[in-house]
């Protein structure tokens, strides 16, 4: 377990076992293959000439770079009105005159406010027995129904929110009848104990 702060043993020096023969592989005799020394001689490789190498587009040059006070002074310094290009308009030629035509005039017309009831539906009103669609009257009744249960539920809440509400009263009262009562004592102990000192 402290085997963690101790020093590791160097196993780096160790030979490494041969693996195992496999079992049903066929052998080989390969002969082992050893570096041999091989004569290099000194003298210089022939230098060949290359080719030229492919054309390259040049890169755009980058303009050089703006020290730290020109941009501050650009930033402060307003830019430099430039004028405005003068347009003039193109010379128009005289066009003929037409000649003055009157319309008949129509009646002025008065414009009357809308009633505020025309933005409601407008109900009508049938004479005579009206009849619903028996899927139709099921499903008001349903809906109807639904509305009837969750009323009751809210009923039933609120009876219970009063009755803590009356609950949590009745507790405050009585705490506060006991500390009255608890004031009373401490203030006679006070007196008793100020008139023995």
């Amino acid at each position: 377990m402290l085997n963690f702060f101790k020093k590791r043993k160097n196993t780096d020096e160790l030979d490494i076992p041969p693996p195992p023969p496999l079992p049903g592989a066929p052998s080989f005799d390969i002969p082992e293959i050893r570096p041999s020394r091989m004569n290099f001689s000194e003298e210089p490789f022939p230098e060949e000439e290359l080719p030229p190498p492919p054309f390259m587009a040049q890169p755009p040059l980058m303009p050089p770079p703006v020290k730290h006070e020109e941009m501050i002074k650009k930033e402060i310094m307003p830019p430099e009105p430039r004028p405005f290009p003068t347009f003039t308009p193109p010379p128009f030629s005289k066009a003929p005159k037409l000649p003055d035509v009157s319309l008949p005039k129509e009646p002025a017309k008065r414009e009357t406010p809308p009633p505020a009831m025309a933005a409601r539906k407008i109900i009508q009103q049938h004479e005579g027995p009206v009849y619903l669609r028996v899927d139709k009257y099921q499903a008001v009744l349903s809906s109807l129904d639904n509305i009837k249960e969750s009323l009751n539920e809210v009923d039933m809440v609120i009876d219970r929110l009063n009755d803590l509400n009356a609950g949590e009263e009745k507790k405050f009262q009585d705490w506060q009848t006991k500390l009255e009562s608890i004031r009373k004592k401490l203030a006679y102990i006070d007196n008793s104990v100020s008139e023995v000192a």
